[in-house]
């Protein structure tokens, strides 16, 4: 009799650790095996820009050429990105940008007597938005951007625009305007960008006009080019 119940713990004793341990094992991999839905190439991802993008030269009307070399856009935003797979991923961004163009030619007319005109600038000030398809070209990349080809619209709403003069006379003066009510109060276009991690290359195309058509002046280059930062991880 007493060999029967020997023989019975013998056989349970050594299943009870056992058991104990696969349970251990279940909770440990079911842990590992929790996937962050953030990250650079995870399925959510934010992070903020900066931007610096510049006018192309307009042949098509001189009396709207502009100095290149003076005239540029700043940009600071946020961008989101959903990744739907390892290629293909979407996304949306807000902004705020000032632009500033820098006319070869007199565009006033209203100068006092007694000055002459030396040089202007307009200053727009602009608040946007712009949604994209991102096509990523290296698939096999880990947990960061990698190489990708935006593609994608956008939406302004002009905040303000301020009109500089610079005159020559009995002494340098400055004027200075706002308000005037001649540029559109929306703006929309189309964009391009071509990056790599941090480091991005952005055209952007303006549909719609500058100055509102009754004003009858010649509109400022359509077309910017520009470098892009991404304020993220290497």
């Amino acid at each position: 009799m007493k060999k029967k119940w020997i023989l019975l713990l013998l056989l349970v004793l050594p299943a009870l650790p056992l058991v104990a341990q696969q349970v251990l094992i279940e909770e440990d991999l079911r842990g590992d095996t929790l996937i962050p839905r953030f990250g650079m190439n995870r399925n959510h991802y934010w992070h903020s820009y900066l931007g610096a993008h510049f006018p192309n030269a307009n042949a098509r009307d001189p009396l709207a050429d502009i100095n290149v070399g003076r005239s540029w856009t700043f940009e600071y935003g946020f961008r989101y990105k959903r990744r739907f797979s390892q290629i293909l991923s979407a996304g949306l961004e807000t902004y705020f940008k000032r632009s500033s163009f820098h006319p070869e030619n007199f565009l006033d007319l209203d100068i006092p007597q007694g000055y002459s005109y030396n040089r202007e600038k307009f200053v727009f000030l602009a608040v946007g938005a712009a949604i994209y398809q991102r096509f990523n070209t290296d698939p096999w990349r880990g947990n960061y951007i990698g190489r990708f080809i935006d593609v994608g619209g956008y939406f302004e709403v002009n905040a303000g625009m301020r009109h500089v003069l610079h005159l020559q006379g009995p002494d340098r003066l400055q004027m200075r305007r706002k308000g005037m009510g001649i540029h559109e109060p929306f703006q929309f276009g189309l964009l391009a960008r071509f990056g790599r991690n941090n480091f991005v290359i952005k055209g952007s195309y303006r549909i719609s006009d500058l100055f509102k058509p009754e004003t009858a002046l010649p509109d400022f280059p359509r077309f910017t080019l520009g470098l892009e930062l991404g304020l993220h991880p290497l």
